[in-house]
């Protein structure tokens, strides 16, 4: 356990480093000590992360790796990236669904290629059965450690699954009573919200004829992915949420460095959705504050009645705005060389 703090401590460097390079344009050093200092040291997940032997922080900083390579015209690396994440824990196998819809090959390639050689390799080091086992029963099928939790801490794919199509709290989980006062029809329509915003998401992102990959539309699109990924992942645990990190950090960055950020809609429902996702100001605070609900710890009920999905939804809103703003400029950009090419 002390080998992974250490090492979560070293990748937490690597991983600020490797959001530098993905930034356009780069922050100075100054600004970027002065947007990681408030941003991240106040970032909940993270420091939880930080302080306990969880792989969490090791895929993030292997998905901000596969975002500097897509920029640098290596998608196949970040596809062989994304699947290594992925076979640590199962949610980031989902960005190979990013690769496809945005038809790039190259990144679909390197993940299938780049998964069978981990299985192989692995069988081959500690036997066929072992790995099989691990990949049945850690990644598709059932957590090894879910025990009478399998359906509200499963984090496996199947589990996934059990939590889009049926999102009422089961029986088996020690959650059921404390939410026996949420709904199905509250717990349904939070599903739907999930669901329709990462098809929103999905047309937002969609190919069109003669786009300009830009490095910051290719962050803004690295960034929009990774918010659906979370969004179609409901889990208990809320320190899924490192992964949001580097959006929150690249976001920032981009509008820290508009003439007037506070002007843009996009600033304000970014910040809307930090606080929302839950860091240790304010989040701290309330927690030690008389329970707003009869018999329900404040800190359980912003769980509990999904407060940090609202976050989520709109950090996707904050970067779809960038987004709409980065086409358009591309836009106006193109008029005159599509009049000079017709003159």
């Amino acid at each position: 356990a002390l080998v992974m703090v250490l090492l979560n401590q070293a990748l937490l460097v690597w991983c600020f480093g490797l959001l530098a390079m993905a930034m356009t344009p780069r922050p100075s050093r100054r600004l970027w000590i002065w947007l990681l200092l408030p941003l991240a040291l106040n970032f909940r997940p993270l420091l939880y992360l930080c302080s306990m032997a969880k792989i969490e922080l090791l895929q993030t900083t292997l998905l901000v790796a596969g975002l500097v390579a897509i920029q640098r015209n290596r998608s196949w690396l970040a596809g062989a990236l994304a699947a290594f994440a992925g076979t640590l824990k199962p949610v980031p196998l989902l960005m190979v669904l990013y690769f496809v819809w945005k038809r790039d090959w190259r990144a679909v390639m390197g993940w299938v290629v780049a998964f069978a050689a981990i299985f192989v390799v692995s069988s081959t080091a500690f036997g066929a059965g072992a790995v099989w086992s691990y990949f049945y029963h850690a990644a598709w099928l059932s957590d090894m450690n879910a025990g009478l939790l399998s359906w509200y801490e499963n984090q496996s794919l199947l589990g996934l699954a059990m939590r889009i199509l049926n999102p009422v709290i089961q029986p088996d989980s020690i959650f059921y009573v404390r939410e026996a006062d949420i709904g199905r029809a509250e717990l349904m329509v939070g599903m739907a919200l999930r669901l329709a915003c990462v098809a929103w998401l999905a047309f937002l992102m969609r190919p069109r004829p003669g786009q300009v990959n830009s490095r910051l539309r290719i962050a803004t699109e690295w960034s929009l992915a990774v918010t659906g990924m979370i969004l179609v992942s409901p889990f208990s645990r809320d320190y899924y949420a490192v992964f949001l990190l580097p959006a929150y950090l690249l976001l920032a960055a981009h509008l820290a460095q508009q003439e007037r950020p506070w002007r843009s809609p996009a600033s304000w429902l970014g910040a809307l959705s930090y606080v929302l996702v839950g860091q240790g100001f304010p989040l701290g605070v309330i927690s030690r504050l008389p329970p707003v609900l009869p018999g329900m710890e404040n800190f359980h009920a912003f769980l509990n009645y999904r407060i940090p999905t609202f976050g989520y939804l709109l950090l996707a809103a904050a970067w779809a705005k960038v987004l709409r703003e980065e086409t358009t400029s591309e836009a106006e950009h193109a008029v005159p060389v599509l009049a000079s090419t017709y003159a």
